[in-house]
């Protein structure tokens, strides 16, 4: 029998096999818990709210806007805006609203209001509460400091 070694403690384990059985209880916990942390803010009362004002869930399902969603996601190339910045082609999936919608309900459908985002920096700058372009452009720094490899870019250019 092939044997290899667990990626996690380097026990002896089957071959094609990835993590012993202890370790892949505790890989499969913390994949979990990173999605649930993710996720949780974003998505945690989404339901409720939009059941409370039944105008804003009507409005996504609008052709007004589907044919925003359309045009915006064209106009930046079907590409997340966040990951551009940061040298990476993610394809987008959601067209985000800078500024809330239910507090600014007359910009919903203003391009420059509207910027496409791939679904994990779209849940990120829901996370982060970045809700103005001031603090969207805070995070994109943020992302930008955080990655050795763009910060060399850039010291490159200056």
């Amino acid at each position: 029998m092939l044997y290899s070694l667990c990626g996690r403690c380097g026990t002896r384990i089957p071959y094609r096999s990835k993590y012993c059985d202890k370790c892949l209880s505790v890989v499969m916990e913390e994949k979990q818990h990173r999605h649930k942390v993710k996720s949780s803010k974003y998505n945690a009362d989404r339901y409720s709210r939009d059941r409370e004002n039944n105008s804003y869930r009507l409005f996504y399902s609008s052709k007004a806007w589907r044919e925003k969603r359309k045009e915006i996601l064209e106009r930046d190339n079907h590409a997340c805006v966040i990951c551009s910045e940061l040298y990476r082609i993610t394809m987008a999936q959601d067209v985000h609203h800078i500024l809330n919608l239910r507090e600014n309900y007359d910009l919903r459908l203003d391009n420059d209001n509207l910027i496409s985002l791939c679904s994990d920096h779209h849940k990120m700058v829901h996370s982060f509460g970045a809700d103005n372009k001031e603090k969207l452009l805070k995070l994109v720094e943020h992302l930008k400091l955080k990655d050795e490899h763009i910060a060399a870019l850039e010291l490159m250019h200056k």
